[in-house]
């Protein structure tokens, strides 16, 4: 009967001893939840950060390659080689008019239609580099 009376004791004791452990560690579990939010939302805000800065790199190759593009059609309708200088260009896209122009194929729509598309894209290449070369 003592026995068992020293036997409950303890055990209760060993019980409260759990529980106060348990108590003692709750806080500390709690900040350590915490402390995980806390590096998940950091690292989710850097993932973030990467994502913003590599489209906006990839946004940059993009224009540079579509601006590249531009410049070797222009190129390419007035029959140059890419490098060409400013008076190059001027003899090209004034012999070009001459070949091309509209009023040239007076009578003959079809053929008017393609050299107004022509001296369109000859104008939009001169004045591309019209503004390139600052003339």
């Amino acid at each position: 009967m003592l026995l068992d009376k020293i036997i409950k004791i303890i055990k209760s004791n060993i019980e409260a001893a759990r529980q106060a452990a348990r108590d003692y560690e709750r806080p500390f579990r709690k900040f350590e939840e915490f402390e995980e939010k806390q590096q998940q939302k950091e690292q989710q805000q850097e993932r973030q950060q990467y994502e913003q800065q590599r489209g906006q790199q990839q946004r940059q190759q993009s224009s540079n390659s579509t601006a590249q593009d531009k410049e070797a059609a222009y190129y390419a309708a007035l029959e140059l080689s890419k490098g060409a200088d400013y008076a190059q260009i001027k003899a090209a896209y004034k012999r070009l008019m001459k070949q091309y122009h509209p009023d040239r194929f007076h009578g003959q729509p079809e053929k008017q239609k393609a050299a107004q598309q022509v001296s369109q894209k000859l104008n939009e290449a001169y004045e591309y580099f019209s503004k390139k070369f600052n003339l």
